[in-house]
């Protein structure tokens, strides 16, 4: 098997799950804690939770402005995309707008799955 490709696969699974991670689940945790005070109709809860929902804004204000200014600047840090380039590109355009403390901790996590894999 080319190790080549098996960092490839590494790479994009793990900026695939971070992306997730670090993107989707603090929305859906705020969004069912939401939903659920709405069916219990907990007036307490969905004031906790609608404050939860507008705590999450900052964030994603940045990742339209960071991903914006990658992607019109053709930033793409996963090039082995070849088949389809604008995955690689959206990916790419997704970690950065995260912010410096995402690209370091991806980085991280890459080099210890290859380290695994290469020993």
């Amino acid at each position: 098997m080319n190790l080549e490709m098996v960092k490839t696969v590494i790479v994009s699974a793990v900026v695939i799950a971070y992306a997730i991670e670090r993107i989707v689940k603090p929305l859906v945790a705020v969004l069912e804690g939401l939903f659920a005070s709405l069916a219990f109709r907990d007036e307490a809860k969905l004031h906790d939770s609608l404050v939860a929902l507008l705590g999450l804004w900052p964030f994603y204000v940045s990742l339209v402005i960071g991903a914006s200014l990658a992607w019109f600047t053709g930033l793409d840090f996963l090039p082995m995309f070849t088949v389809a380039p604008v995955v690689g590109r959206v990916l790419s355009c997704g970690v950065i707008g995260q912010g410096p403390s995402a690209v370091y901790d991806l980085t991280k996590q890459v080099k210890e799955w290859i380290g695994k894999v290469a020993a």
